[in-house]
């Protein structure tokens, strides 16, 4: 089991592809306390608006700290229910996996009179009956894989990456969860000695190559900071984007990143231009 009551980021890959067979899923990761808080609430609205799984990944640092935090724009959240069905309607007209143009089938409340419907583990009809016909099959995995993008279109860019420090740099760091308390510290101690631009990654799944690659247009230098060996967030980066980091800095020996490990990581990389800089410090 490796190390299961120490602190690592080396389950990403196996959210984001494990499975049987091929579904869309959402793969989101907090930064912080606060963070978790809205990013629970968002996860929620993702599955009951996209009904798909969503999977929300939480650093043990984090899970496991204590802090104050404030929480008076708790007023802001909103609860999306996603496409409801409305009214009576009668068990025979009522298509829980119906098709339509957005590939999301409107669902009804549990207790509405007439929505009885069946759910099965085989592929199945608009109904919800198992149907392994060919031409149902195709439309079906169409209608279900289809909605990966529909959430890459309508999911805000400020709920997919976050991005500090110098914006105008050509040398970035691109992390994810709980790195970013670490990272910020990190770029305030280097201060206007270097210029590094800090992209969070808050949307690990459908990734968001796009706006990362429109980030990295003129980027020099790319460094990858992670707690795990190979760098797994780097491998989605790649696959969505055709970029691969230029250096990497990462920790895998059970304790998360110091501000000051990333800080002399970083001076280390922009001094020598080293590939790979495994920390191996306590904390």
């Amino acid at each position: 089991t490796g190390l299961p009551t120490r602190h690592e980021q080396g389950d990403l890959l196996f959210a984001v592809f494990a499975g049987h067979g091929e579904f869309p899923r959402i793969v989101i990761a907090s930064g912080d306390i606060l963070e978790a808080f809205y990013d629970t609430l968002r996860a929620f609205n993702y599955a009951e608006k996209y009904q798909v799984p969503v999977i929300h990944l939480l650093d043990k640092a984090i899970a496991n700290a204590t802090q104050t935090i404030r929480l008076s724009e708790i007023g802001d959240v909103v609860i999306e229910r996603g496409e409801i069905v409305g009214g009576v309607i009668s068990e025979e007209s009522y298509k829980r996996f119906k098709f339509t143009e957005t590939r999301v089938s409107p669902r009804a409340p549990l207790g509405n009179r007439g929505t009885i419907y069946w759910n099965t583990g085989d592929e199945h009809d608009e109904y919800g009956h198992i149907d392994e016909d060919p031409v149902n099959r195709t439309m079906m995995m169409e209608k279900r894989m289809g909605k990966l993008r529909l959430i890459e279109e309508t999911v805000p860019s400020e709920e997919k990456i976050s991005i500090y420090g110098d914006k105008s740099s050509d040398v970035w760091l691109i992390s994810w969860g709980s790195t970013k308390g670490p990272i910020i510290d990190a770029l305030d101690m280097l201060g206007d000695d270097y210029g590094v631009g800090f992209i969070q990654v808050k949307m690990l799944y459908p990734f968001p190559g796009q706006l990362v690659a429109e980030m990295f247009r003129n980027a020099g230098r790319i460094i990858d900071v992670e707690q795990n060996y190979s760098g797994q967030m780097s491998k989605l980066l790649t696959m969505s984007t055709g970029i691969k980091p230029t250096n990497y800095i990462l920790k895998y020996n059970g304790r998360p990143f110091s501000s000051t490990e990333i800080r002399d990581a970083l001076v280390e990389i922009l001094q020598k231009d080293t590939k790979r800089v495994i920390m191996n410090r306590g904390a």
